[in-house]
C-alpha cells in the first residue's frame, strides 16, 4: 500500500489553477498522484487531453450516487464543490491503495514539497487539519470557522474512516454558504470533528503551511538559494510550502484582481508569489489555448460599492496583467 495520494476538484471556471496546483506540486519533486474530480465534461476532456503526469481523472458520471445526484439539484455549484470533498477523500480511499489521502483546494499552490508538513503527521493522529491562522485584523473564526478546507488528509483506520465518515454525513445534510449555529458550509464542522468522534487531529504549526491573504499580513517573503522563506513578527525564516490564492481573478480583457476582498498584502508577497503565480497561470492559458477560467469584468453595484471600499482602504489591487508581470 502507497503511503500518499492527493486529491482535488474543480470545473472548467478553475482549470488553469488546478493545472496550476498540479505542476506546482511536480515542480518540487512530489510525485505522489492527484485524483482530480471533474466538475463538469470539459474539464474532463481538456484534462484527458493533456494527460498530465500521475494525475487520474475522476468523471461526475462514474463519482456521483443517487444520494450526491438529488443533492446536486438542491445547492448552487459552489456549494456542492464543498459537499462533494468529504465524498471525494472517502471515493479515493476506498480504492484501498493509500495509507493517508490529502485533499487540496484547487486555488493552492505549492513553493516547497509538501512533505515538509507530512513528515511532521504522527502515526497516532489519524487526521491533519489547516488552521485559518487569521490575523487579528481578519478574524473570522467564529463565522467561518477555525480550520480551512485547503490541505485536510484523513488515513485508513477505523478512526480516520469514521471521522471521515461523520464529516460527509453532515456535509450531505446541510453544505450551504450562509453562517449558522456550529456550521457554514463544509469547513465549520471540521471545529467539532475531534470532539464529535473522538479522535486527535495534527494541526501543523508551521508559518509556511497554509499561507493566504487572510494571515499573510504581517508576513515577509524572501528567496535563499533559490528557496522561498517566510517569517513574521515571531519566527525564523522558514520555507513557504504552499499559498492559498483566494479570491484572485482573471478577466477578459487582460486585468487581474490579485484580492477582492480587503486584505493588506505585503509588497514582498505580492513580488515573490503573486507575480509567479500569476505568470504561471498566463502561460497555461497560452500553452494550452485556455480562455476558461476568465471572467468577464463586469462593474455590478455590488462590485463597484467593493471596489470604492477597497480605495479607500488602500487594497485596490487590479493590474494589467502586462503591467504587473513586468520586473521593476
Amino acid at each position: 500500500m502507497a503511503e500518499y495520494a492527493f486529491c482535488t476538484l474543480f470545473n472548467s471556471l478553475y482549470l488553469i489553477r488546478g493545472i496550476a496546483l498540479i505542476q506546482s506540486l511536480r515542480a518540487t519533486g512530489c510525485s505522489y498522484p492527484v485524483y482530480v474530480l471533474c466538475m463538469d465534461t470539459k474539464t474532463w476532456e481538456i484534462l484527458r487531453q493533456l494527460d498530465l503526469d500521475s494525475v487520474v481523472l475522476i468523471s461526475l458520471d462514474e463519482f456521483l450516487d443517487p444520494q450526491l445526484t438529488q443533492i446536486q439539484k438542491e445547492r448552487s455549484t459552489g456549494e456542492f464543490c464543498w459537499t462533494c470533498t468529504p465524498f471525494l477523500l472517502d471515493f479515493v480511499i476506498k480504492k484501498g491503495l493509500f495509507q493517508r489521502v490529502i485533499y487540496l483546494d484547487s486555488d493552492t499552490y505549492f513553493f516547497s514539497n509538501p512533505s515538509e508538513i507530512l513528515d511532521l503527521w504522527p502515526l497516532d493522529k489519524p487526521l491533519m487539519l489547516s488552521r485559518h491562522r487569521y490575523h487579528k485584523d481578519y478574524d473570522q473564526s467564529e463565522q467561518s470557522g477555525i480550520y480551512c478546507v485547503q490541505f485536510n488528509g484523513f488515513d485508513t483506520t477505523e478512526p480516520g474512516k469514521r471521522a471521515l465518515y461523520w464529516w460527509k454525513e453532515k456535509c450531505a445534510e446541510w453544505c450551504y454558504s450562509r453562517v449558522e449555529p456550529m456550521r457554514f458550509g463544509d469547513q465549520k464542522y471540521l471545529d467539532y470533528i475531534e470532539t464529535e468522534c473522538q479522535v486527535l487531529a495534527f494541526i501543523p504549526n508551521h508559518p509556511g503551511e497554509g499561507m493566504a491573504p487572510w494571515n499573510s499580513r504581517d508576513t515577509k517573503i524572501s528567496l535563499s538559494d533559490k528557496v522561498l522563506m517566510v517569517t513574521d513578527l515571531s519566527t525564523k525564516p522558514v520555507p513557504v510550502v504552499y499559498y492559498h490564492f483566494h479570491g484572485l481573478k482573471l478577466f477578459t480583457g487582460s486585468f487581474v484582481d490579485l484580492c477582492l476582498y480587503y486584505y493588506v498584502l505585503p509588497q514582498s508577497l505580492l513580488d515573490l508569489m503573486y507575480r509567479p503565480y500569476v505568470k504561471h497561470l498566463v502561460k497555461i492559458s497560452t500553452q494550452y489555448g485556455l480562455m476558461t477560467g476568465f471572467d468577464w469584468l463586469v462593474d455590478s453595484s455590488e462590485h463597484i460599492k467593493r471596489t470604492e471600499k477597497r480605495q479607500q482602504m488602500g487594497t485596490y489591487y487590479r493590474f494589467l496583467i502586462n503591467d504587473f508581470l513586468k520586473v521593476v
